[in-house]
């Protein structure tokens, strides 16, 4: 049983491996756009904090506008954090469709740079 436990892992780790390795290689040449869409929430956090944070709503503070930010951008979308203003609406908006372009582009990026698995 530990035998094949060994096996198994060694086995998923040679996987692990060759997706990662396989994911770099595919960002290899797509650089600027992963760096930049890893700012965008960043940026975006600032432009939410100067829009938001001084309107007496639930976003009070730069680190709430990027936590806004990062959970509209992943589509979860807990509400406990909400734009009041209608500028910071748009701006939601807009990390909602980020979000979604950066999810597709990774999912195209895997099933692009994925080959024949190693055996």
């Amino acid at each position: 049983m530990i035998r094949r436990l060994l096996e198994d892992w060694r086995r998923y780790r040679i996987y692990w491996k060759w997706a990662f390795q396989s994911l770099v290689r595919g960002i290899d040449g797509h650089w600027p756009v992963f760096v930049t869409l890893l700012l965008f929430p960043w940026i975006s956090g600032v432009l939410m904090c100067l829009v938001e944070c001084h309107k007496g709503g639930s976003i009070r503070t730069y680190w709430d506008a990027v936590y806004t930010t990062w959970i509209t951008m992943s589509t979860v979308g807990y509400g406990d954090y909400v734009p009041i203003t209608r500028l910071g609406q748009v701006i939601a908006c807009l990390d909602a469709l980020v979000g979604l372009v950066i999810v597709g582009l990774i999912v195209w990026l895997l099933t692009r740079s994925l080959g024949d698995p190693p055996t």
